[in-house]
């Protein structure tokens, strides 16, 4: 059994996994987890990423230059806010 005195202990609350209670210490060691990656995300992951990559691997190679070049563009504006949300109060 692995050491985990490191770990918070979490709210005293029945997790149901596949039809059965785990633990609350133990959450993360569900069934359907290799430790602490959860294989159902990770699953989905690969899968969306497989799925749409090609597509927009072949988008820029389809769309003209100036075109390409303002979407770009706009990405960081529409990313900035979200970041600036997040950043540190100083």
């Amino acid at each position: 059994m692995p050491d985990l005195t490191h770990l918070r202990p979490m709210p005293a609350v029945s997790i149901r996994a596949l039809g059965r209670e785990v633990s609350p210490d133990f959450w993360f060691l569900s069934v359907l987890a290799l430790g602490a990656i959860n294989l159902v995300p990770f699953g989905m992951v690969i899968v969306m990423t497989i799925v749409t990559a090609p597509d927009f691997a072949a988008m820029p190679h389809r769309t003209e230059a100036l075109r390409l070049k303002r979407i770009l563009g706009c990405l960081p504006s529409l990313v900035a806010p979200n970041r600036l949300r997040k950043a540190p109060k100083w």
